[in-house]
């Protein structure tokens, strides 16, 4: 186990000579990975190892190879780091324990856990002579405050928010200060959002490492970047990377040869001398063609949701809000559309409702969707009354059972609803129970984790009504909306508007906006209500949002649904239902 500085092997060393106990890096993994693998020995002197990877290019790999190198060699005390309990739990049970299992000088190293309880023995490893391998959630920071340790393994740090002691990668560094001569810290994720990512942060303290490779014409060294993928105008399979010096172009069969004489240079001065980092971009996978890169951004289009994904998971960038955080909601107002009531325009194949709660009314938002999310809302709607009675909740019911008619003749009715539970809780749970073969969903929003999805992966019960109540993450679904909200041209992702629609809907629509603020030494981006000016149309938005991808999560295709709709015959069409109510209110 040596450094290899600026060459990249095509496997890993063995850590053992034992050819049964030989362990290699995968050989279908990036031969760029080998570095900062072999940084990781105790011959070296670097002392932090960062690494913003993107998507599928080996980083748990390198992970799960650093933990077991680390046991198997030098058992001093070691701690891995998740962002939650939850996801450490998982990848424990799913990654680290096989891949233990499959190396005998690990499992020589490791004590037997006797009559210890498998739930402690899970988060807590003893090791021959005495150390330990602790894992740990960064949401629960106890050992982080209270251990010593050489060797932290920290995966997915842009995930991980400030604790209430402070930052989680200087948490580390103080706790490795009994070990400071020998200590390594290996922290790895895909970045976030420019100004708040903490991996990026970390990165910017490096060497800022890139992978050079060779043009095979002329022989200049230059990384291979998205803006060097070049292809003909609508023709993506086509695609190859283009030399900057020469102009030749390379295509995917050059890709290996490329990698396998790439090698890493610095290009930056580390303003921590015992820091490297490394910039592994999914553009460096040996398995991801430059076709696949070309057709995956021309998926993403304009659709900043989804442009984002590719930033962050292909191209290992942070994501820039280019157009700043200014929205006007006179300039919404202007982008009415007009189309007949009760019907929606013919891209739209699937509405859903968000409703919010108020002490005195209820608010719902009805949005109609198509292909790429592309969005008009066709509705919104103000239903005063007491949510302590039953008249309010009946007008709710009414409204919501409403169908849309589609250009086919086809009638749409509203798929899936989102009711916000955060007030007059049990009143929510009481009128969404019977409802739920309707898909009429509780929510409660709450400040996830970065990068969490908005919709959860399963349902808590834990309430007094035993409701399955779906925790969102009402962060990630306001910086979508807010992105959106700024697209000028129609398609994916943009949003139309009604022309029934008041000037106060476009006012509660930008009733909030982001800030960055620092908690704990680090930058937070927050949203904040503008003063004067409701959000519940904002917030209705969202949950309409939610719904939408609560239905996906079910297994709802809007393309297919595009696609069955143009092609099923149209049922006899049906005068929608019209809601008569004095509370009702447009």
């Amino acid at each position: 186990q040596g450094s290899s500085p600026n060459h990249a092997l095509p496997i890993a060393p063995p850590i053992h000579q034992n050819p049964e106990e030989r362990f290699y890096l995968s050989p279908g993994e990036i031969s760029g990975l080998i570095e900062p693998f072999n940084r990781l020995g105790q011959d070296d002197p670097a002392r932090r190892v960062v690494i913003v990877g993107g998507a599928q290019i080996g980083k748990t790999q390198l992970m799960l190879n650093a933990l077991a190198f680390w046991v198997a060699t030098d058992p001093k005390p070691i701690m891995a780091i998740w962002p939650t309990i939850d996801v450490a739990k998982r990848l424990v049970t799913t990654r680290v324990d096989p891949t233990f299992a499959r190396i005998p000088a690990v499992q020589a190293r490791l004590l037997p856990e006797r009559t210890r309880a498998r739930g402690a023995a899970m988060f807590l490893r003893k090791l021959i002579g005495g150390a330990e391998l602790i894992v740990a959630g960064a949401n629960a920071p106890a050992p982080l405050r209270s251990s010593p340790i050489n060797y932290a393994l920290l995966d997915e740090v842009s995930a991980m928010g400030a604790t209430i002691e402070g930052d989680v990668l200087d948490l580390v560094a103080e706790r490795q200060n009994t070990y400071g001569l020998t200590c390594k810290t290996l922290a790895i994720s895909t970045p976030l959002d420019e100004g708040t990512c903490l991996i990026t942060r970390a990165y910017s303290e490096t060497d800022q490492r890139r992978y050079m490779v060779p043009c095979l014409h002329c022989g200049h060294r230059f990384p291979i970047s998205f803006g060097d993928v070049r292809w003909p105008k609508g023709e993506p399979d086509k695609a190859a990377l283009v030399c900057p010096s020469c102009g030749c172009a390379h295509d995917d069969f050059d890709k290996r040869a490329q990698l396998a004489q790439g090698r890493w240079e610095a290009t930056a001065e580390a303003s921590d001398t015992t820091a490297v980092g490394y910039h592994v971009p999914g553009l460096l996978s040996p398995w991801l063609s430059y076709a696949a890169i070309a057709k995956k951004h021309r998926a993403a289009g304009k659709d900043p949701v989804r442009l984002r994904v590719f930033v962050n998971a292909t191209l290992a960038e942070v994501w820039r809000d280019e157009e700043g955080d200014d929205l006007a909601d006179t300039d919404l107002a202007a982008r009415r559309e007009t189309w007949p009531a009760g019907e929606v325009p013919e891209g739209a194949v699937c509405l859903t409702a968000g409703c919010d709660i108020q002490d005195d009314r209820v608010e719902v938002t009805v949005a109609a969707w198509g292909p790429g999310e592309e969005s008009w809302i066709v509705a919104h709607r103000v239903i005063w009354g007491d949510p302590a009675g039953t008249l309010l909740w009946d007008e709710l019911d009414d409204f919501l059972l409403s169908e849309w008619r589609h250009p086919s003749g086809a009638m749409l009715p509203i798929r899936a609803t989102a009711v916000d539970s955060g007030a007059h809780t049990l009143r929510v749970y009481d009128f969404v129970k019977p409802r739920s073969k309707r898909r009429v969903w509780p929510v409660k929003g709450s400040t996830g984790k970065p990068g969490a999805p908005l919709w959860p992966k399963a349902p808590t019960r834990n309430n007094k009504a035993r409701v399955a109540l779906f925790i969102l993450n009402t962060l990630a679904g306001k910086e979508a909306i807010w992105s959106r909200l700024k697209l000028t041209e129609p398609g994916a992702g943009y949003l139309h508007f009604h022309a029934d629609l008041p000037p106060s809907y476009f006012e509660g629509l930008t009733g909030e906006r982001p800030v960055v603020r620092y908690s704990k030494g680090r930058a937070k981006r927050e949203w904040v209500p503008i003063s004067g000016r409701r959000n519940e149309a904002f917030d209705c938005l969202n949950y309409c949002l939610a719904a939408l991808h609560g239905l996906k999560s079910a297994g709802l295709d809007l393309d297919r649904e595009a696609h069955t709709l143009a092609t099923a015959t149209a049922p006899r069409p049906k005068k929608p239902p019209v809601v008569k109510s004095k509370w009702l209110h447009g």
